[in-house]
């Protein structure tokens, strides 16, 4: 008689778009079988164990990267014109909060498949209507940025419903809501809303819906993608570097025929194209979403397939993925100590009063420029500080802790 099969528990996934650090081995609960023998007892040195670890921990990294890349964004955001490091904002400006939306749609598909459609929708709810209330908050007091949390109670609808539909569904269904949905936003280009608690709460889900920073309208579409390509069985490099290389083709295709319609129309940049056509950040044109969301699988698939090369550096920043809804927000306030510093020793300087000449205008945007970039770093740094301090002493993040909704009691 054959022995039994072993059995092998699944790994539960991180919560979607905010991870959270399970426990057990390396932060991870371990693989046993039916007599409690670990699975890399069984198929040896933990070979199993360290495939499904790479596939959280590199979210988790990608996570951290988005996290990264927004503070960069926001800190140098109003960067002038001349600065040689432009390139490095315009790479992620736009593209990380996409790639927030992107992971946040795996998450969605993780939790489904491990609690259930009963399960995850209680817990997107729970999680949606804190980050509501949370992101109306802040955006009172934020000096700058236009918080994206209070659009993910509806981009949590958007992906519980997408894990309901089949595969074949979501492969018609999001190309179309791509096309369609920044055809109808560019239909009549709304002015950008902001809301806040002063907002009536009918605005305030029309900003959500169409006229603000994020909408759903377009946004939606990432968020539904994110939900199909999470189906995909991650232990598996060969199907992750499958996706992630067709995003590289995908991306190419974007630029290639933005380059072809540029010399086609005359132009000398593809930032002349007509507005709908051009890939600046939050544009909701179809090339700035295509561009985002491939970039985005570009960069969740590398991290996955690089996860166990990266070492330490890796693990770091997956704890910083891990607390990404806690350092997000507190970057905010970072962000508002800056504004601070920024306009008395920038905008209301006596020594900008008596800059006259162009060559001294000139020198005085480059001392902005490396004051914004030496504030993002700083910035980084402390978050990075903040994230491994409290990971090792307390565990989750506080306001992770926040997300998780709380367990019923049975009378």
């Amino acid at each position: 008689m054959p022995a039994p099969r072993p059995r092998v528990e699944p790994l539960p996934p991180n919560p979607p778009y905010f991870g959270e650090k399970p426990s057990g081995f390396n932060g991870y609960p371990r693989h046993t079988d039916q007599h409690g023998r670990g699975q890399g007892e069984i198929e040896g040195r933990g070979k199993k164990i360290t495939k499904s670890i790479d596939r959280i921990t590199g979210i988790d990294i990608a996570r951290a990267l988005c996290v990264i890349g927004m503070v960069l964004a926001h800190f140098t955001s109003t960067l002038p014109s001349i600065n040689l490091l432009m390139a490095v904002v315009a790479t992620v400006n736009g593209r990380a909060s996409l790639a927030f939306v992107f992971v946040a749609g795996i998450g969605v598909t993780l939790l489904d498949q491990a609690k259930g459609p009963r399960e995850s929708a209680f817990a997107l709810l729970w999680r949606a209507w804190i980050l509501v209330l949370m992101g109306i908050s802040l955006q009172v007091v934020s000096p700058g940025p236009i918080l994206i949390l209070q659009f993910y109670a509806v981009y949590y609808i958007v992906g519980w419903v997408g894990a309901r539909l089949p595969t074949w569904v979501l492969v018609v269904l999001i190309p179309s809501w791509l096309v369609g949905g920044s055809w109808l936003w560019w239909l009549h280009a709304p002015r950008l809303a902001i809301g806040d608690l002063t907002t009536p709460p009918l605005t305030q889900a029309w900003i959500i819906l169409y006229s603000g920073q994020y909408p759903v309208v377009t946004w939606g579409s990432v968020m539904l993608l994110g939900v199909m390509i999470g189906r995909i069985d991650w232990h598996q490099r060969r199907q992750v570097a499958a996706v992630g290389g067709g995003a590289v083709l995908v991306l190419g295709l974007v630029h290639l025929v933005l380059f072809v319609q540029t010399q086609r129309l005359g132009l000398s940049s593809p930032s002349q194209l007509p507005e709908w056509l051009v890939l600046e950040p939050h544009s909701n044109t179809i090339p700035y979403l295509v561009d985002g969301a491939a970039s985005a699988m570009i960069l969740v698939c590398a991290c996955v397939l690089a996860s166990p090369y990266l070492g330490k550096v890796g693990a770091w920043l997956a704890v910083i993925g891990r607390q990404a809804l806690t350092l997000y927000v507190v970057h905010i306030f970072w962000f508002y100590l800056f504004t601070i510093g920024l306009d008395a020793l920038y905008w209301n300087s006596p020594i900008a009063d008596s800059l006259v000449t162009e060559a001294q205008l000139a020198w005085w945007d480059r001392i902005f420029v490396v004051m914004a970039y030496v504030a993002a770093m700083v910035c980084i740094g402390l978050l990075a500080i903040q994230a491994v301090v409290w990971d090792r002493t307390i565990g989750l993040g506080p306001l992770e802790r926040l997300l998780r909704r709380p367990k019923r009691h049975s009378a």
